[in-house]
């Protein structure tokens, strides 16, 4: 009986593994060359390039390329910068404007297709161009919008002066009004 079961798994292991060889020769290795120039003008930031090619050199067009800026937050993350779809040269190019001049450290990734197997390539770029940093633009209405809480607070404590009023005034006539009763009476 333990030799039944020991050939049974023999022979699907030999079956598992032929049929996994194929696809496994299938699969075709590629590689991406990736570089980085300042853009034509100064405001874009940089050009970030991407060749994806098979190991023989040959080119892979219509392939998608996902680009990625290494960033230290709560440990190292990969912050999405955008993907472009190569040429028939295998050539996939992105515009970049990092929000911080200094290091960069970009990934472009090709998560690979039925017959080419998934790569990713890293570059280190020294930005000296970042996009300006973020002002806000005050409002036309700021001015009237910062002291509509005063005023709403002042409508308010007047309202409620007048309730405060309105009650005492009333307690105070019941009182007048008893004395007068009480007087009449005796």
């Amino acid at each position: 009986m333990i030799r039944g079961v020991t050939l049974a798994l023999a022979f699907t292991a030999i079956a598992m593994v032929s049929l996994a060889s194929p696809a496994a020769a299938d699969h075709q290795r590629a590689r991406v060359t990736l570089s980085a120039t300042p853009a034509a003008k100064v405001e874009q930031g940089y050009l970030i390039s991407a060749i994806c090619r098979l190991v023989d050199g040959k080119a892979i067009g219509n392939a998608t390329v996902k680009f990625y800026d290494v960033v230290e937050l709560f440990g190292e993350r990969e912050m999405y910068i955008g993907s472009a779809t190569t040429d028939a040269s295998g050539t996939a190019t992105l515009l970049y404007l990092p929000a911080q001049v200094g290091t960069r450290r970009i990934v472009a990734r090709f998560s690979g297709s039925e017959h080419v197997g998934s790569v990713e390539s890293r570059l280190t770029l020294e930005a000296t161009v970042a996009a300006p940093a973020y002002h806000a633009e005050t409002p036309g209405l700021a001015i009237f919008s910062t002291r509509v809480p005063y005023a709403v607070g002042v409508v308010v404590l007047a309202v409620w002066a007048l309730i405060a009023y309105a009650f005492i005034s009333t307690a105070r006539g019941v009182k007048t009004g008893a004395r007068i009763r009480k007087g009449d009476t005796a």
